[in-house]
Order: C-alpha cells, then structure tokens, then sequence
C-alpha cells in the first residue's frame, strides 16, 4: 500500500435503540485515507476504518450509513 492522505471525511452514522429511538447523527473529520501502489483511494478500507472509530469512540452499536472525502 502507498501512504495514506490526509483529508476530510465527512461520514453519517446511526445507533439504533439510542433512548427508545434511532438516532442519527453526522460528522465531519480529518482522516487518513487508504490508497492503493497507483493512488486511488480503497472506500471499502475507508469504511473499516470510521466503523473501528465509531465503535471506538462513539458507541460499539454505531452503524455507518454513508461517507464521502471533501477536498
């Protein structure tokens, strides 16, 4: 793998049974972004990544709904 970038992610995620209710919230961080020996980014690693920070962090029933970089 080549080095990872450093960009915006901005990411929307979910806990369910959050008090009696789904609870969704959204995000916007700086992250490493996985890339690949040409450069592209890996957007299946990206999600592993911010579902391993989520649980981490935020609750280990977080669910990631979606994620996109910002440049």
């Amino acid at each position: 793998m080549a080095e990872a970038k450093i960009m915006k992610v901005q990411f929307k995620y979910s806990i369910p049974g959050y008090y009696k209710n789904q609870v969704y919230r959204q995000k916007t961080m700086q992250m490493e972004i996985p890339t690949d020996d040409y450069g592209f980014t890996l957007p299946g690693k990206l999600s592993e990544n911010i579902t391993q920070w989520l649980r981490e962090n935020v609750d280990v029933r977080a669910v990631l709904i979606w994620h996109r970089i910002i440049n």
